[in-house]
C-alpha cells in the first residue's frame, strides 16, 4: 500500500477507543473546570449549476465530524454551521433535515445572497445567519471545518481564526482549500483510507423493524435472522441520483438472481426511475443479457398503490421473474439503515456514502470512474485484509468485487448488454455465505484499524489547551 502520510504508530483497537477517550478526558479536566468550552463545526455545499454536482456529501461530512467530537468532548457546548447553495426549497429543506441535530443549533449561511438579489424573493433564500456566525467564531475554542471550501466568513477573515481552525479533506484528495501558505492560513489533515482515516461511527438501529408498512411487508429484515433465511425475496436497495446507475444496477440484479427461483424487491429513493424501466432502449438491454423468459414490474408506493407492466418477453429465455419496485416517497433514518444492511449490493459514489456502508459490515460496489481514487484505495485495503495469514480463503472475492464495480462502470452501448457465463458465475457469489462472512471480517478489521477519532481528538486537544 502507497502511504501518502506518516500514519501513528499504533492501532486502535474498537474495544480500546472508549478508554483511550476517557483518558484524554481526564487530562483536559482542569481546562473544562474554568470555562464550558466552545466548538464550532463549519461544512460548506459544494457549489455546482446542478444538484448532481452539489449533492449533500460535503454537508454531512461536517456532521459525521460533530459526531466524533461530540463523543470526545460530551461536556463542550457546540454550533453547527452550513452554507448552501441550494436552487430549491426542497434542496435546502433536506440540507436542513442532515443537520438537525439532538441539542446542537445549526446556523446557516445563503452562498448566493449577496451574489444575485433575486435570490432573495422567498423566506427559505432569506435565511442567512452571517452576524450571528461571526459572533460564534469570535467566540470559539475549536473550529472544524469540512470539506469543500471554506464557509464565507471565514474565507474573508484574513486568518484572523487560523490559529484555530482545523480542516479535513476529502477521501484520499487533498482539497486544495486549507494551507499554511493560504491568505486564510488554516490547515488541514488527510481522509481516506489510505491514512486510516474514515468515518466509521457504529450505526444505531433504535428499531428492528421496518417502521414504512410497505418495506414491512415486502422486505426482509436484516435483524432477524429467520426472516433472512426464510424470505421469499432478495431484495436490493438503489440510492442514488443518477438514472443510468438504475439501469446498471437492474443488469446486474438479474444477472446475480439467474438461477435462483426467488422474486426481487428493488427499493428506490425516486420515482421517476419508473419511467427508466418503459424505455425501449432500456427493454433492447435487457434483452441482450437477461436470462429470464419474461420479467415483470410491480410498482408499489407508500401508499400501497401499484401497477403492474412488462419490461420484455425474450422466447430464448428460462423462467418469469418477478421484480417487486418499491418507490419510497420518504424514508426515515432507521430504514434506510435497514434497507442498506439488507440490501445483497450497495452502490456507492461518495465519501460519507462509502462510509454508512462501511460501517454497516457491508462492502460498497463502485461506479469506479466517479471516485476512482477511493475505489483503488479500498482495493488496497481489501488486498492488504487478505494477505494476512488466515485471510487466504478470501482471495478469490477480490476478483468478484472488481467485476462488480467494473459493471457499473460500463458506459458504452456495445459492452453494456454483454454477459458471458463466467461473469455471472463470479456475480452470483455476492450472494453466497463466503462473501458475508468476507465482508464482516473484512469491515471489522477495518474498524480496529480506523484512527479517525484519535486524530480529531489530537488536533483538538493541541488547539483547545492554548486558548
Amino acid at each position: 500500500m502507497n502511504t501518502k502520510e506518516p500514519l501513528l504508530d499504533f492501532t486502535i483497537k474498537s474495544n480500546s477507543i472508549e478508554n483511550l477517550t476517557n483518558i484524554k478526558q481526564n487530562d483536559l479536566t482542569s481546562t473544562f473546570n474554568k470555562k464550558t468550552i466552545k466548538i464550532v463545526v463549519a461544512s460548506r455545499q459544494y457549489r455546482d449549476g446542478s444538484i448532481l454536482a452539489r449533492g449533500y456529501g460535503d454537508v454531512a461530512s461536517g456532521v459525521r465530524g460533530l459526531e466524533y467530537l461530540r463523543k470526545i468532548y460530551p461536556a463542550a457546548k457546540f454550533s453547527f454551521i452550513f452554507e448552501h447553495f441550494a436552487d430549491s426549497k426542497k434542496e435546502f429543506l433536506k440540507l436542513k433535515a442532515i443537520t438537525t441535530i439532538s441539542d446542537v443549533k445549526t446556523y446557516v449561511l445563503n452562498g448566493k445572497i449577496k451574489e444575485y438579489a433575486q435570490f432573495q424573493s422567498q423566506p427559505w433564500q432569506q435565511q442567512h445567519q452571517e452576524n450571528k456566525v461571526n459572533q460564534l467564531l469570535q467566540e470559539a475554542d475549536f473550529i472544524f471545518h469540512a470539506p469543500s471550501g471554506l464557509i464565507a466568513p471565514l474565507t474573508s477573515s484574513h486568518g484572523e481564526y487560523a490559529h484555530k481552525t482545523i480542516g479535513v479533506s476529502e477521501y484520499e484528495k487533498a482539497t486544495g482549500f486549507y494551507s499554511k501558505d493560504d491568505p486564510h492560513g488554516i490547515a488541514s489533515f488527510n481522509m481516506g483510507l489510505t491514512y486510516n482515516r474514515i468515518y466509521l461511527s457504529e450505526p444505531i438501529i433504535y428499531k428492528k423493524q421496518f417502521q414504512d408498512n410497505i418495506l414491512r411487508k415486502y422486505c426482509r429484515n436484516p435483524i432477524l435472522n429467520n426472516q433472512v433465511k426464510y424470505s421469499k425475496n432478495n431484495f436490493y436497495f438503489h440510492y442514488d441520483h443518477d438514472i443510468n446507475s438504475l439501469v446498471k444496477m437492474v443488469r446486474i440484479m438479474l444477472l446475480i438472481e439467474s438461477g435462483c427461483s426467488k422474486n426481487i424487491v428493488l427499493v428506490s429513493t425516486n420515482n421517476f426511475y419508473i419511467k427508466t424501466f418503459k424505455q425501449e432502449e432500456f427493454k433492447n438491454f435487457l434483452l441482450k443479457c437477461c436470462p429470464f423468459q419474461t420479467v415483470k414490474i410491480y410498482v408499489t408506493n407508500n401508499n400501497g398503490k401499484y401497477v403492474e407492466f412488462i419490461i420484455y418477453e425474450n422466447p430464448q429465455g428460462k423462467d418469469v421473474k418477478n421484480i417487486h419496485l418499491i418507490t419510497a416517497t420518504k424514508l426515515s433514518n432507521n430504514d434506510f439503515k435497514l434497507l442498506q444492511k439488507g440490501s445483497v449490493i450497495n452502490y456507492s459514489t461518495g465519501d460519507i456514502s462509502t462510509s454508512d456502508v462501511l460501517a454497516l459490515d457491508k462492502l460498497p460496489i463502485f461506479g469506479v470512474f466517479k471516485k476512482k481514487c477511493v475505489f483503488l484505495s479500498l482495493l488496497d485495503k481489501i488486498k492488504d485484509f487478505c494477505m494476512i495469514a488466515g485471510n487466504e480463503q478470501y482471495q478469490d472475492c477480490i476478483n468478484v468485487w472488481e467485476l462488480a464495480a467494473s459493471n457499473f462502470t460500463r458506459e458504452a452501448k456495445d459492452r453494456f448488454p454483454k454477459k458471458s457465463p463466467v461473469e455471472i458465475n463470479s456475480l452470483q457469489k455476492l450472494r453466497s455465505l463466503k462473501w458475508k462472512a468476507f465482508e464482516l471480517k473484512f469491515t471489522s478489521w477495518l474498524k480496529e484499524n480506523n484512527q479517525t477519532e484519535s486524530f480529531i481528538r489530537d488536533k483538538a486537544e493541541a488547539i483547545i489547551a492554548i486558548q
